[in-house]
């Protein structure tokens, strides 16, 4: 249910393309297996300080959840500036909204004295237009809208792969696929249009799938 098409089969990937360049620093932040191993680090270390000082460890571990959010958005900048904006990067970028999906999961297993951090202050260069803070999932369920809508306006991209990746989204929480009317100011009306009839088509497509599969679980419990 996880499992992402290889690269090949989600369109060329933005050196290919070539519409724009990136910074070398950029490139990093979009790098899944630098990102991949440098969110875990913090799960890590969250979890050896719960299992080590669970009573007394509270307010460093708080603040270990905030550094690792603060990370998140750190790369989240870059997915938005990068690659809806530009338009490149788009697996990089997925499987980047993914890794803080699965690392979020994660830290909300361990056994915070004080449950962790349900909302965190500002959401880095987002404006977000923010009263209450911003939960991790929150943050998942304003950017991911978007980042899908860019991606399905590059006819490069396959039908299956557009699917699979707003299946990913959906496995992690997102439920709504409508981008967050700030960020959405980032792309032109063309490209708002364009990508919202297609991202709307397969969001169709996926609800119809999932509903006929639940159906026919239904018609198997029903025969046992």
């Amino acid at each position: 249910m996880d499992k992402t098409p290889d690269a090949g089969d989600q369109g060329p990937k933005g050196e290919e393309r070539g519409k724009t360049e990136i910074s070398a620093a950029e490139a990093t932040k979009l790098n899944p297996a630098e990102a991949k191993e440098k969110l875990n680090t913090f799960v890590r270390s969250l979890k050896y300080s719960v299992r080590d000082n669970w009573h007394d460890g509270y307010e460093e571990q708080a603040e270990q959840h905030r550094d690792w959010f603060e990370c998140c958005l750190e790369h989240v900048d870059v997915i938005v500036s990068v690659s809806v904006q530009n338009g490149v990067l788009f697996h990089e970028s997925h499987e980047i909204l993914k890794l803080i999906a699965d690392t979020s999961a994660a830290i909300d297993k361990l056994n915070f004295r004080c449950d962790g951090i349900k909302s965190f202050d500002g959401a880095g260069n987002l404006d977000l237009e923010l009263s209450d803070g911003i939960s991790p999932q929150q943050l998942l369920d304003r950017v991911w809208p978007l980042l899908l809508l860019r991606v399905a306006t590059d006819s490069s991209v396959t039908e299956l792969a557009l699917l699979q990746m707003i299946r990913d989204a959906s496995d992690r929480g997102v439920t709504a696929f409508e981008p967050h009317a700030v960020l959405a100011a980032k792309l032109s009306p063309e490209l708002l249009k364009e990508g919202a009839s297609r991202l709307g088509a397969m969001v169709a497509r996926m609800e119809e799938e999932e509903a006929l599969s639940s159906d026919g679980m239904s018609d198997l419990e029903d025969y046992y």
